[in-house]
């Protein structure tokens, strides 16, 4: 079964940067209905450029092994964010990508969310 998602999880990654691994670096945990989220964001992969942060997020869920994976784009002048990628593996291995309609777009950064934490850390 594990082995199934982590082969599962390699397929649903975004791509990263052939030179840089990723190290996922945990930033948040949040509890909610008798479940745990760890939330956690790919140090090496982040890429800034102007006002814009581009990173991927690994949201890992306990006891139930769900695993989501988003890539967003944090816009640190604006202080909003857009999802460019989300997909979510439950813990029987299905594997969901959102379509692009469902998807965030220039969506504001709430007080103490996850992008909130995100862009603490990564804007300057």
């Amino acid at each position: 079964m594990i082995p199934a998602l982590i082969a599962l999880l390699l397929v649903a990654a975004p791509p990263q940067p052939p030179a840089a691994a990723a190290r996922w670096q945990l930033f948040q945990t949040v509890s909610s209905g008798g479940q745990t989220y760890d939330y956690y964001y790919d140090k090496p992969g982040v890429v800034s450029s102007d006002e814009k942060v581009a990173v991927t997020i690994r949201i890992l869920g306990k006891p139930a092994k769900s695993v989501t994976l988003s890539s967003i784009e944090l816009n640190c002048r604006t202080v909003t964010f857009t999802e460019t990628r989300t997909v979510s593996t439950d813990a029987q291995g299905r594997r969901t990508e959102l379509p692009p309609a469902a998807l965030w777009r220039d969506a504001p950064i709430l007080p103490g969310k996850s992008a909130d934490k995100l862009r603490r850390l990564l804007c300057r």
